[in-house]
C-alpha cells in the first residue's frame, strides 16, 4: 500500500510539472505576440496593430494567469495536508485540451479579433470552447485552499491555518463570487446586443471580481515566501483585512440589483468599487506583508518591485480616461506584479541566481508601464495604432517599450530554458 502511494504521488507530482510547462508556454507566445503588438505600435501599422495585440492579451490573460493560479490552489491543498491534490489527470488534460482549442482558436480566427474596450476575444467557437474549459477548470481547483483547511483542522487538530493561507481563502472565496457575477451577467444582458456589446456586458462584473483572486494571491505568496510575520500583530492585521477583501467581494453580485449588466458598463460603480475598496484594503494587507516579512529573505527583491508594479498599477488610472495608454499602464503594472510573484514561487527556488530571473522580467514590465503612462498625455486610444507611430511622437517613451519588451522577454526567456528548475521546483 505504502508503494502504491509513492507511485500515485510521483505520477501526480509529475503532472504538476507538466502543468507548469502549459502555464509558462502561454506566458512565451503572449510575450512573442506582445513583443510584435509593441513593434506595430511603435512603428506604425494598420489594422494587424489590433489582432496581434488581442492575441497577446488572450493568452496572458485567459491562459497564463488561470492556468498558473490552478498550480498555486493545488500547491496550497499541497501545502496544508501534506499530500497531493486529486483530478491531476483531468486538470491537465483540459488545461492542455484548452490551450491548444485556444491557440487554434486565434491562429483560425487572427482576422476576426472582436473589437471591445474590455477583455480580449476571437470571434470563434475554438477560441471559446477552450477559453471555458480553462476556465471551468480554474474554477474547479480553486475549491482545493478551502478543502485543505476542513482537512487541515481535522487531521492536525489545529486551532488556525498559516498566517498565510488567509490571502488563499480569500482568493478561493473571490473565484467563486466571480462565477456568479458571470453568470448574473449573462442571465441579466439585454437581448438583441451587437456580438461584442454582448460580451463585454457579460462578463464585465466577472473581468472585475476577478481582481480579488489575483491581488489576494500576490500578496498571499509574499506571506508565504518571506517568513511573514516577524511577530503575531502583523499576521493578525493581515488576517482581518483579508477577511474584509472576502466580505467585500461577497457584496460584489448586489451591483446587479441596481444596475443590469449593460447599464454596468456605462457606469463608474465597479471603477470605485475596484478602485477605493479592494486598492484600499490590498495596499493595507500588502503594506502589513512589507513590514511584517523578514527581509534576510533571498526573495525580498521579487516581492519588493512586484509591490512597486503594484503602486505604478494602482496609480496610472488616474491619469486619464479608460480609452487612453494610462489605463495600459495600470494593467501593465498589476500584471507585471502578478506575474513576476508567480515566476518566483511556482518555478523558481529563491536562491540568489533563481530571483534574477524574474526580477529581469518584473523590471522590463515596469519600464513598459512608466513609458505606457508617458504616452499617456497623446490623443491615442489605447487598442488603436497610429500609421506614422509613437516614436515620432514621442521617441524617449518609444524606445523605453522596446527596451522593457525586450528585458522581460529575457527573463522569461531564462527561466524557460532552465527545464531542470522547472520540475525540481514544487510552489
Amino acid at each position: 500500500m505504502e508503494k502504491k502511494r509513492k507511485e500515485m504521488v510521483i505520477e501526480e507530482e509529475s503532472i504538476d510539472s507538466r502543468l507548469k510547462t502549459v502555464a509558462l508556454s502561454g506566458l512565451v507566445l503572449a510575450g512573442i505576440l506582445g513583443s510584435c503588438s509593441l513593434y506595430l505600435l511603435v512603428t506604425g501599422s494598420g489594422d494587424i496593430f489590433y489582432q496581434f495585440l488581442t492575441a497577446h492579451l488572450s493568452l496572458a490573460l485567459h491562459l497564463w494567469l488561470p492556468v498558473v493560479e490552478i498550480i498555486l490552489f493545488r500547491a496550497c491543498y499541497s501545502s496544508l495536508v501534506k499530500r497531493e491534490p486529486g483530478f491531476s489527470g483531468v486538470t491537465f488534460w483540459s488545461v492542455t485540451a484548452g490551450f491548444f482549442l485556444m491557440v487554434a482558436g486565434i491562429v483560425t480566427g487572427i482576422d476576426r479579433a472582436i473589437p471591445i474596450d474590455y477583455a480580449p476575444f476571437f470571434y470563434s467557437p475554438l477560441f471559446f470552447c477552450g477559453m471555458v474549459t480553462i476556465y471551468i477548470t480554474w474554477l474547479f481547483n480553486s475549491m482545493a485552499p478551502l478543502i485543505a483547511f476542513r482537512r487541515y483542522k481535522l487531521e492536525s487538530q489545529a486551532a488556525m491555518a498559516p498566517w498565510w493561507f488567509a490571502g488563499y481563502a480569500t482568493a478561493s472565496i473571490a473565484a467563486m463570487v466571480t462565477a456568479v457575477n458571470t453568470i448574473l451577467g449573462f442571465i441579466t444582458v439585454p437581448s438583441g446586443l451587437e456580438i461584442g456589446f454582448f460580451i463585454e456586458a457579460s462578463i464585465y462584473g466577472g473581468g472585475h471580481s476577478i481582481q480579488f483572486v489575483h491581488i489576494s494571491l500576490m500578496i498571499a505568496l509574499w506571506a508565504k515566501i518571506s517568513g511573514f510575520p516577524k511577530s503575531d500583530r502583523f499576521g493578525k492585521v493581515a488576517q482581518v483585512v483579508f477577511t474584509l477583501i472576502a466580505c467585500l467581494a461577497l457584496l460584489t453580485p448586489a451591483m446587479y440589483l441596481f444596475d443590469n449588466a449593460l447599464e454596468q458598463t456605462r457606469q463608474s460603480g465597479w471603477t470605485l468599487l475596484l478602485g477605493i475598496g479592494l486598492g484600499s484594503f490590498s495596499m493595507i494587507a500588502a503594506m502589513t506583508v512589507i513590514l511584517g516579512m523578514r527581509w534576510s529573505a533571498t526573495m525580498a527583491p521579487v516581492i519588493l518591485l512586484s509591490f512597486a508594479c503594484f503602486l505604478v498599477g494602482g496609480w496610472a488610472p488616474g491619469l486619464a480616461d479608460r480609452t487612453s495608454l494610462s489605463l495600459t499602464a495600470h494593467f501593465h503594472g498589476l500584471l507585471g506584479g502578478f506575474t513576476a510573484t508567480f515566476l518566483l514561487v511556482v518555478y523558481q527556488s529563491g536562491n540568489r541566481e533563481d530571483w534574477r530571473k524574474a526580477f529581469l522580467f518584473g523590471a522590463g514590465i515596469l519600464v513598459l508601464a512608466f513609458s505606457f503612462a508617458d504616452l499617456s498625455s497623446l490623443p491615442l486610444l489605447r487598442k488603436a495604432s497610429t500609421l506614422a507611430g509613437v516614436y515620432s511622437m514621442n521617441p524617449l517613451a518609444a524606445t523605453g517599450l522596446l527596451a522593457g519588451g525586450l528585458i522581460s522577454g529575457i527573463g522569461v526567456i531564462w527561466i524557460a530554458f532552465d527545464k531542470e528548475k522547472i520540475e525540481d521546483n514544487h510552489a
